[in-house]
């Protein structure tokens, strides 16, 4: 039998926003239903933030569900649902970005001018567990910069609200599997994700992975790190990319161009003031 055979499967869904349709006082209970709706127990959700503390929030929040928390994640078992902290950041121009899974809660990296430098940032000072989100600029550049490259742990090769974007999707999984034909022993891993921005999106689209090791903060983040390089069989996916998907997604680009309208000026000041940083 093969590796994944072997073991417990979970289905995880590692980008999701959980913003556009918060309420007050949400928690990790809803997320955790959602999941275990659309992805049944055994489940993983990645909530991404950039610099909103809506993790801690989620967290501060759920005072009737008892969960294990390891710093950057928290388990539900009462649900048998892991919600890991994803941290998304951009370069200084906006024009590409890093999805970064392993970060303790409430820090976060800054914005640098050069992509190699917040992998470097991810890698060195919090060792974590690094994604390529679909960008052209960013899959550019690791094709030219091999340490880079080497550093990150997968690529997004699908995210259902890009399916609304013409060949964004088989663009990312065309530089995967580029770039692992041509560094095999990178072990690039592939992910497909919903890219949803609201709780009702998580699990829409899923990744299979051997079930992670919970024995503590730092062995979970190896253990998605190990996870996700794996090769994955070819019934490891579920794909999404409805008319209901992508009307979704163009409902919620909406809403975050209103959003983003209203918090521009704030944002081209900075997004880590009075925030913990790697430094």
């Amino acid at each position: 039998m093969g590796f994944y055979e072997e073991q417990i499967l979970v289905k995880a869904d590692l980008h999701n926003y959980a913003q556009t349709d918060n309420v007050i006082n949400e928690c990790f209970e809803r997320i955790a239903n959602q999941a275990q709706r659309s992805m049944g127990e055994n489940s993983v959700v990645g909530i991404v933030e950039v610099h909103e503390e809506r993790y801690s929030k989620f967290k501060g929040n759920t005072a009737f569900l008892a969960y294990e928390d390891f710093g950057h994640a928290v388990y539900l078992p009462s649900k048998k649902v892991l919600v890991l902290r994803g941290v998304r950041t951009f370069t200084q121009d906006d024009s590409a970005s890093i999805l970064a899974f392993g970060i303790p809660e409430n820090r976060y990296l800054p914005r640098r001018k050069d992509i190699g430098e917040m992998i470097q940032d991810a890698h060195e000072k919090y060792k974590a567990v690094i994604i390529a989100p679909q960008s052209q600029r960013l899959f550019k550049y690791l094709a030219g910069h091999e340490q880079a490259l080497r550093q990150v742990d997968a690529v997004e090769t699908f995210n259902g609200s890009y399916s609304i974007k013409r060949d964004s999707n088989n663009n990312a999984k065309l530089f995967h599997d580029m770039m692992n034909t041509k560094h095999l022993h990178f072990n690039l891993g592939s992910l497909v994700t919903s890219g949803g921005h609201s709780i009702s999106e998580i699990g829409r689209s899923w990744t299979l992975l051997p079930h992670l090791d919970l024995t503590d903060s730092e062995t979970l983040k190896e253990s998605l790190r190990e996870a996700i390089k794996l090769p994955k069989p070819e019934k490891g996916f579920h794909k999404d990319s409805s008319l209901s998907t992508k009307a979704l997604a163009y409902i919620h680009a909406a809403k975050l161009k209103f959003w983003w309208a209203l918090k521009s000026k704030e944002r081209k000041t900075t997004l880590i003031d009075g925030l913990q940083v790697a430094e």
